[in-house]
């Protein structure tokens, strides 16, 4: 059967490429000749379109354009009229005026005479214009065309408006500085006395004799003249094009036309198919429209002619504007393209069906040559398949390893580890036996880095790995946890006593050098253990507890080792909570600050306060600032913490006291790691300036411990704090990091004595001879000084004999709210020594 299978496969082999690829060259070749087809259709149906868009576009581009023209002649027919108005009647009036100073001698009737015979005879306007002279009493001097109204009033006609022509006139011209322009109704040479037409006129006072100087012309006259300009400019631009312009009146009268022959004749008389609905002027839109149409053998204009037609009304005139196309010419354009694409796809077919039975062919012949080929390589490849899954399996079992193992040092993993302690916990159990898990980190081996490299680094967790490996019992396991943790799982424990000196053999392994690249190098570790059943069942919660112990052995005795327990377990998830809440306690503004006064020991008048920090939480209630300010420190909220302490401080104690001669000071402490921002003094300055109180009244409290970290960086930003007025104190000066070359090294303005020294000071000589000796220091140094802590009268007096200037404790007043504080600062009265 196996035998029959493989004839199967490989007659297949053979000849299964040559029939897909006859069947594929089949169905491509009728795919694309019906896709020819229909691509040529699409094409002719869409060159139409493209076509007579554009000829509709090209035939209405004519049209606006004369539109425009026409427009553009009609608005400013009106204007013209006024300016040759205006301009004529000027030349009037200095004809006059020259006349009138060339003959003084002369009496006024044969001066008016000479006037009136020089411009009695003067045409314009084509022949229509002339000028007239009225009196401003409304007499008439002279008028060419009706010489016998001459020595006449005419101040009381009126045109068919009822509007009185002369008084009108004159008061205009009176009112607009001696000349105006002026329209009013007036009969019309030609046409019947009673039917009076719009007149546009100017007029100009002659001041000798009080004369006014006019003229008009009938606004139809100008209309038709820039009629007539419209006209000639049509003929002009059309001449010698054959762009099938048209422009008819209203009655459908041809005013211009293409064919000359045309003009003054009717559309109905030339296709009476049209003379009733398509050009007639009340169906032509203002804005235009396209018309289709078809002329009949009986045309006079074009026979047997289809076209599409755009016009467009011009109202101002009532004229329609046209512009046509010829429907057939484009029929027979796209026929000659349709004749010329079904030819050259009738040769892309002949050479597809050409070129598709020569790949036919040759694909046949070449597949053929493959599959004796492939026939022969077909046994080959069943044996080299057999070796690749033999290959495969190696690599399984290889990757399986990789996956459990840390590829550095060959320990196991994570992943590994969480098994071996299940395992041990299952060996522990039926054995009767305890488990420990041991969570051991490298002390300081980021130095090792830092200064040999990380590929010293990485040979001494190699040597290390091995050492490690060599103190294992038969049944203990180690595992890289990650970077320079170790994780260990020691089961079958009689004891705790057998636990410890596993973890003692563990630290032992650390105490000879290791030989790196020539270079002796020697480790610690600090070590978190936790023991199965005691602590926990299981694997994870028991590497969470050792790693819960080996942070608090680092945090507290780095190098030690210590066992579980639940004291310790909760105190961190403690820590943990606080810390939680505190990185939204100022969002819940549920810090506050309050104020403790520093006295002065001789008048025991109030010279400043401190400003402390407190915060009440709704679920932990008040913490401590011993508490949450380390916290605070550590998870980089002190910053935050620090600006609001200062801000609100500032603006509280503003408000208590503004600046002035005895204006009450202000110490704020700011701690190290805000003292070290990169922005620390702008921040300090900004806030400052924002309040508004002088820098001179705020100090600065800073601890001891800044010193010994990082002197270098601290030195310049106290000096520029200085410089900008701000006072520096030396906090809890004498407790644990105090030394004289801080007071040589900087400019110090204060120190404040810590309450420890205080509150033994008057049962203890030695804490006694401190105060005394701290103060002695800072009489040398001539600096402030502020104890703090002070709650005896015994303590008062005992600093303020010593030379103590300032006074900070319960004995005088407790921390208080700025309202508080106000209050106090104005009941206060010294205390009786």
């Amino acid at each position: 059967m196996a035998t029959l299978n493989d004839k199967k496969l490989v007659f297949l082999i053979r000849f299964a490429p040559s029939m897909i690829v006859a069947l594929f060259a089949t169905l491509t070749t009728i795919a694309v000749i019906t896709d020819s087809r229909e691509k040529a259709r699409l094409s002719s149906e869409a060159l139409y379109s493209n076509i007579s868009d554009h000829q509709k576009q090209v035939i209405a581009a004519r049209v606006e354009q004369i539109f425009t023209q026409a427009n553009i002649q009609q608005s400013k027919s009106e204007d013209n009229l006024k300016q040759q108005a205006s301009e004529r009647v000027a030349e009037a009036h200095r004809i006059a005026t020259n006349i009138y100073a060339n003959n003084q001698s002369k009496s006024e009737r044969e001066i008016t005479k000479m006037i009136s015979d020089a411009l009695r005879p003067i045409r314009f306007f084509n022949g229509r214009g002339y000028f007239f002279i009225y009196e401003f009493d409304g007499m008439n001097v002279m008028h060419p065309l009706k010489p016998h109204i001459e020595g006449t009033s005419a101040w009381e006609v009126v045109d068919k408006h009822g509007t009185l022509i002369l008084q009108e006139h004159i008061k205009r011209i009176e009112q607009q500085g001696g000349e105006a322009f002026y329209s009013w109704w007036y009969q019309k040479p030609g046409y019947p006395l009673e039917q009076e037409f719009e007149k546009v006129g100017y007029g100009k006072k002659f001041e000798p004799y009080n004369w006014l100087i006019g003229t008009g012309e009938y606004t139809s006259n100008v209309e038709e003249d820039v009629k007539a300009t419209v006209l000639e400019w049509v003929t002009n631009t059309q001449a010698g094009k054959r762009d099938n312009v048209f422009i008819l009146d209203e009655s459908g009268t041809f005013l211009y036309h293409d064919q000359p022959e045309l003009i003054g004749m009717r559309v109905g008389q030339i296709t009476p198919m049209l003379a009733d609905d398509e050009v007639k002027y009340d169906n032509i839109s203002a804005q235009g429209n396209f018309v289709t149409f078809d002329l009949p053998k009986s045309s006079l204009l074009i026979p047997n002619y289809q076209g599409v037609a755009y016009m467009r009304a011009f109202d101002s005139w009532k004229w329609v504007i046209g512009s046509t196309f010829s429907v057939d010419e484009i029929n027979s354009y796209i026929h000659d393209q349709k004749q010329e694409l079904d030819l050259q796809n009738r040769q892309h077919l002949s050479y597809l069906i050409l070129l598709s039975i020569l790949s036919i062919m040759v694909m046949t012949g070449l597949s053929y040559l493959a599959s004796q080929f492939i026939v022969k390589r077909f046994d080959k490849f069943q044996q080299k398949i057999a070796r690749d899954f033999t290959r495969l399996e190696q690599r399984k079992n290889q990757m399986q390893h990789m996956a459990l193992h840390d590829p550095l040092t060959g320990l196991s993993n994570r992943t590994r580890l969480s098994d071996s302690i299940t395992e041990g916990i299952e060996q522990s159990k039926n054995n009767g036996k305890s488990l420990a898990v041991a969570f051991l980190d490298l002390d300081d081996f980021k130095k090792v880095n830092d200064l040999y490299g990380h590929a010293t680094g990485d040979e001494l967790l190699k040597s290390l790995s091995r050492r490690f490996e060599a103190i294992l019992g038969k049944h203990d396991s180690v595992a890289r946890f990650g970077g320079d943790e170790f994780v260990f799982c020691l089961p079958l424990l009689s004891n705790l006593h057998e636990a410890t000196q596993k973890i003692n053999d563990i630290k032992a392994a650390l105490d000879a050098p290791f030989l790196i690249e020539g270079r002796p190098m020697t480790l610690g570790s600090s070590l978190g253990v936790s023991l199965y059943p005691k602590d926990s069942c299981d694997p994870e919660i028991l590497i969470t507890n050792a790693d819960i112990m080996l942070y608090r052995a680092k945090q507290q005795d780095k190098g030690s080792a210590l066992f579980f327990n639940q004291e310790i377990n909760h105190q961190i998830k403690n820590e943990y909570r606080i810390d939680q809440l505190l990185r939204g306690a100022l969002q819940r503004e549920e810090m506050s600050v309050v104020y403790q006064p520093q006295i002065s020991a001789q008048s025991q008048q109030i010279e400043g306060v401190e400003a402390l920090v407190r915060w009440s939480n709704e679920e932990l209630g008040f913490v401590g600032p011993d508490v949450f300010i380390p916290l605070a420190e550590e998870n980089g909220l002190i910053g935050n913490i620090g600006r609001f302490v200062l801000k609100k401080a500032c603006k509280d104690v503003y408000q208590i006291s503004p600046n002035g001669p005895n204006a009450l000071k202000l110490s704020v402490n700011v701690s190290p790691k805000e003292l070290l921002a990169d922005d620390v003094v702008d921040t300090i300055l900004e806030t400052v300036m924002d309040v508004g109180i002088d820098a001179k009244r705020i100090t600065l409290e800073v601890t001891e411990s800044i010193f010994v970290d990082d002197m270098q960086r601290v030195i310049p930003i106290l000096e520029r704090l200085q410089a900008l007025g701000f006072c520096i104190s030396l906090d809890d000066f004498g407790t644990g990091y105090s030394s004289l070359s801080h007071l040589n090294n900087l400019t110090i303005n204060e120190l404040k004595i810590d309450r420890s020294f205080i509150t033994n000071m008057v049962n203890n000589a030695q804490s006694n001879a401190l105060v005394k000796a701290i103060l002695a220091i800072s009489q040398s140094y001539q600096l402030q000084v502020v104890a703090e802590g002070v709650e005896t009268k015994e303590q008062y007096l005992t600093l303020k004999s010593y030379g103590c200037q300032s006074i900070q404790g319960y004995y005088f007043a407790k921390p208080m709210t700025p309202k508080a504080l106000s209050e106090w600062m104005k009941r206060s009265e010294p205390v009786e020594a």
